[in-house]
């Protein structure tokens, strides 16, 4: 039987994963034209939510490993940067990283199998620096080589 302190820790990381996939449908209808917005603000609104999937990701590993001590819990419970936080869980439990997984129906039975194409460790924190970078209007010589401008139609 779960403990209470067991079904919050799923709860909590069943409302972190709703949030991603909202985060990624918001992806799709910015994408598809569904802002009207100019293609630089598309852009940056999409690394906005890709950065936010990152820390989200880094978060629910957080939440759904509650097996690591009290001390090391209460230091990460106040940390948001996922490079940070993905770096201490994998020195308390080395195959902490999420494993992707998908349901297959097999002959009226229900079965797992590895998910390709799947964001890896090493992809994410490549990624959320893409993303800060991004984020960022950056020096002048940055927006002088940019292929992005903000005019109006």
């Amino acid at each position: 039987m779960a403990t209470k302190k067991q079904i919050e820790a799923v709860d909590l990381y069943r409302s972190l994963m709703f949030e991603a996939r909202l985060r990624i449908e918001m992806m799709d209808f910015i994408v598809s034209g569904g802002t009207r917005l100019p293609e630089a603000i598309v852009h940056e609104l999409c690394y906005l939510q890709l950065r936010m999937l990152c820390e989200l990701i880094a978060l629910g590993a957080l939440v759904i490993h509650g097996d690591i001590s009290t001390k090391h819990f209460k230091k990460l419970a106040k940390e948001w940067a996922p490079e940070k936080i993905i770096t201490t869980l994998e020195g308390l439990h080395p195959n902490f990283y999420p494993q992707p997984v998908e349901l297959i129906l097999d002959k009226r039975e229900f079965r797992t199998g590895s998910k390709p194409n799947a964001l890896t460790k090493s992809e994410l924190f490549t990624l959320y620096a893409k993303c800060g970078d991004a984020l960022h209007r950056g020096t002048l010589k940055k927006i002088l080589k940019s292929n992005f401008t903000y005019q109006r139609s």
